[in-house]
């Protein structure tokens, strides 16, 4: 990628990462008495499973909620950034190439840099579990409720880590381009 290219993801990124750290921090917050609701629900086994429902502050169900969009942008820009280096050599080749790119629904550029053998299924398994958690929380009529806390503690850690290594990623692509 050229420096403009890589340059214009950082802000971004930076962004995302103090959103991880706060949101880190302001979940371990959460107690037992933050719980909204907890229910005993049996499966066709017979066994009693518990599920918990926590009610978020409204600040940080907004910082969630911009995490997972931020986030979801983020990687979306360096799928199309990384594609392009790899296979239109930064747009040189076809211009217009990355607003082609950009224009792709995000799980065909996942699609495109897991076939291009950039991504292994487990990076692209992430990259989805992303984009869904966006769609949840952006589509919710409550975002404030979560099932649970520490499942959402690792939701929101497999999600950067997913970007990180993205772009990781996307600075080997562009040291192989050079």
């Amino acid at each position: 990628m050229d420096s403009d290219q890589t340059h214009r993801l950082e802000p971004l990124q930076k962004r995302i990462e103090k959103q991880y750290r706060r949101l880190e921090k302001r979940l371990e917050d959460y107690e037992e008495e933050d719980i909204l609701e907890r229910k005993n629900v049996g499966d066709n086994l017979g066994d009693i499973q518990t599920t918990e429902h926590y009610l978020l502050k409204p600040n940080d169900a907004n910082e969630l909620l911009s995490f997972y969009i931020t986030t979801a942008a983020a990687i979306e820009s360096e799928s199309a950034l990384i594609i392009n280096a790899y296979s239109f050599n930064f747009g040189l080749d076809r211009e217009g190439s990355l607003d082609f790119l950009y224009n792709l629904r995000q799980k065909d550029r996942e699609d495109m840099i897991y076939y291009l053998g950039l991504i292994d299924s487990g990076l692209k398994g992430e990259l989805a579990k992303v984009r869904k958690r966006r769609n949840e929380f952006a589509h919710s009529q409550d975002h404030r409720i979560i099932d649970d806390i520490e499942t959402e503690k690792a939701n929101i850690k497999r999600a950067y880590n997913a970007m990180e290594k993205l772009k990781e990623i996307s600075i080997e692509v562009e040291m192989k381009s050079i």
